[in-house]
């Protein structure tokens, strides 16, 4: 893993935990995503199912 991916990873999980502790996880259809280039362009977000406070790097 780049260190581009690691540090988007740990952004994209502080971001996640910030939302659930603003108290902003009942809207319908929240989420965040983050998008980082590479030799394959990818995007990173979290399986269905997790809860907002569960997410880590």
């Amino acid at each position: 893993m780049s260190k581009v991916e690691w540090a988007t990873r740990l952004e994209l999980a502080a971001c996640y935990r910030l939302i659930a502790f603003y108290g902003m996880i009942c809207l319908v259809y929240t989420h965040i995503t983050a998008r980082f280039p590479g030799p394959v362009e990818y995007a990173l977000t979290i399986p269905y199912g997790m809860l907002y406070e569960e997410i880590a790097a």
